[in-house]
């Protein structure tokens, strides 16, 4: 077998799936080598959705020429399916869904204020914006839960 370049098979989940194309770059990274990314590009892939997972296969060819990836091993990949330069992007824990609207609570002049916002990319962690906040607009992340449309709040910068 010729290991100077290996394929890696991906699981790229539902709400991605649109967004992959041939040649997209790649960074893989593995348990065996910390600190080190391995770059590679998209080769191929299913356009079907495996049923069972909502997930599409798709694969990922890295050079080896030091032949340090080995086949079996567990990898990290990190794709890069879209970049936006001027994306508007908030802590996931900042948004409020309630009724498939979603919101969030902005501070303005010692106040919250209970603005409906429009979104896009969600990856659990950050969440883009479309419409509602600006972006140098403060927003509630933590107590949120308690917080009333209007009601007086003491607002402290996150760490």
């Amino acid at each position: 077998m010729d290991f100077r370049r290996v394929r890696v098979e991906v699981a790229i989940p539902q709400s991605e799936a649109p967004l992959v194309k041939k040649g997209l770059p790649v960074k893989v990274s593995v348990g065996e080598w910390p600190g080190r990314a391995f770059e590679g590009q998209i080769t191929r892939f299913a356009y079907a959705l495996d049923e069972s997972t909502k997930t599409m296969t798709t694969e990922i060819e890295i050079p080896n020429p030091e032949l340090v990836l080995r086949p079996g091993m567990y990898a990290n990949c990190r794709v890069v399916l879209e970049k936006k330069a001027d994306a508007l992007l908030l802590p996931a824990e900042a948004l409020v869904t309630e009724k498939k609207k979603s919101f969030v609570f902005a501070y303005r002049d010692g106040k919250a204020a209970r603005v409906p916002v429009k979104t896009e990319f969600d990856d659990g962690v950050s969440v883009e914006i479309l419409e509602g906040v600006k972006a140098n607009e403060a927003v509630i992340v933590a107590g949120k839960q308690s917080i009333t449309d209007g009601r007086t709040v003491e607002a402290r910068e996150a760490r």
